[in-house]
């Protein structure tokens, strides 16, 4: 198990997890909830989810994505890359800014719990019944099951 730190080119407070080996950053980063852009979803294709080493070493391979000098500079891609040991990592600018105006409801009070039932049974809007769902992200076949779904749901299948 590693230690993975990661720390924001903004300032914000270091967040700190553990981690396997065989975990990589960007995963390790979802898990403790660390905002990193990755609109591939970590399958290495759009080169967005760049992070530098600062500290540690990590298993990974230089890509296209990446400059000879940025990756001897450290950065790598978070999606690509395994703590070898325990490592400090420095997220860029960007994905601090969506850190920091994100919201998780914690359901720690009554009334977050109410509204959150609400949403599951489902409210009206306009004349129209929404709810809250749940949808499986990326490129998967449970993902693509989840978008006929919808489809379906909106009568457009």
């Amino acid at each position: 198990m590693y230690q993975i730190t990661f720390q924001f080119e903004n300032g914000g407070k270091p967040v700190i997890v553990d981690a396997t080996p065989n975990t990589t950053i960007l995963d390790a980063a979802k898990a403790a909830n660390v905002a990193i852009d990755a609109p591939c979803n970590g399958n290495g294709s759009c080169g967005k989810c760049r992070v530098k080493i600062l500290e540690g070493t990590v298993e990974s391979t230089p890509t296209h994505h990446i400059s000879e000098e940025d990756y001897a500079a450290g950065w790598r891609l978070s999606c690509a890359s395994k703590p070898a040991s325990d490592v400090v990592v420095q997220v860029p600018d960007i994905a601090s800014a969506y850190r920091s105006r994100m919201k998780t409801a914690d359901l720690s009070s009554g009334e977050e719990i109410r509204i959150f039932e609400e949403l599951l049974a489902g409210v009206d809007f306009h004349g129209r019944k929404v709810r809250l769902i749940g949808l499986t992200v990326g490129n998967t076949p449970e993902a693509c099951a989840d978008c006929v779904q919808l489809r379906f749901d909106f009568g457009e299948e």
